[in-house]
């Protein structure tokens, strides 16, 4: 009965503590009472984020239908970019790592019998390889999917900018959004957003290497070498043998090789 006459705010502090317990049950009591505080306050950012990273963990696109949804409510929330952002770059990631098979009609391969090759026994395995050896499957060809990503792709670059919009100092979305556009070849994207981080974060190392790269890239060799200059001096030389310093040093390593004598001395 208490529930029933209970407050947005009450609803929204009871779902935490069911949260809190860590229990899957927890978070199962959890929901029902956040829907209730939504329902009388839809405006209630606060529990709609809780709900959403709940879905998070066996409904991504109720998830994502609950974020999109406190971004038209309250376009500043820049938790929800964030994890809008998050979500659409795993889907573009995995699409641009994934391929389809395709069999070929036709066209058939010999099967290897995994039995003739696990048995010890000579006699059995030849016994075993020779019922296989008519048996056929279908040849298959694998077809990349990277066509798909770039609905992935446009959708996480919109809601990283907006949460940076919202935040710039979330350092991590700025590294993020860049090798988005890395990986899809847009230097002159990836650059001028690494400009933009690197005034709000002038002291970062990662940024001014990744700026470094992107004028590489471009063949701005004169500026990608000021860059790496900027890089340099920002580094101890511990850092400068990281992994991440020695990836985009190999680059010019055979361009430049008197810059980089220079600057591991």
């Amino acid at each position: 009965a208490a529930r029933n006459t209970a407050t947005p705010e009450q609803l929204y502090a009871l779902a935490q503590s069911y949260v809190s317990e860590g229990s899957i049950r927890g978070r199962k009591a959890a929901i029902p009472l956040l829907r209730r505080a939504i329902a009388q306050q839809k405006n209630f950012i606060e529990a709609r984020l809780l709900l959403a990273s709940l879905y998070e963990r066996f409904a991504r696109r109720s998830a994502a239908a609950e974020y999109r949804d406190i971004v038209e409510i309250a376009p500043n929330t820049g938790e929800a970019w964030i994890r809008l952002a998050q979500m659409a770059e795993d889907a573009f990631y995995e699409w641009r790592h994934s391929a389809r098979r395709v069999l070929t009609p036709g066209t058939y391969v010999e099967e290897q019998s995994d039995m003739a090759q696990a048995t010890s026994n000579p006699a059995e395995s030849l016994f075993l390889s020779a019922l296989m050896k008519h048996r056929k499957r279908p040849e298959a060809t694998y077809i990349p999917l990277m066509s798909y990503s770039h609905q992935d792709y446009t959708a996480a670059v919109h809601a990283y900018e907006e949460a940076l919009r919202c935040d710039p100092s979330l350092l991590d979305a700025w590294h993020r959004l860049a090798l988005l556009h890395v990986e899809t070849d847009n230097f002159d994207d990836a650059l001028r957003m690494l400009e933009r981080g690197i005034v709000h974060f002038p002291t970062d190392t990662n940024l001014h290497l990744l700026r470094a790269l992107c004028l590489y890239r471009l063949q701005r060799n004169p500026e990608a070498e000021a860059a790496f200059h900027d890089a340099f001096a920002l580094m101890t030389r511990g850092e400068r043998h990281d992994y991440h310093f020695n990836s985009n040093v190999e680059l010019f390593r055979l361009k430049y090789p008197d810059v980089i004598r220079k600057s591991s001395t």
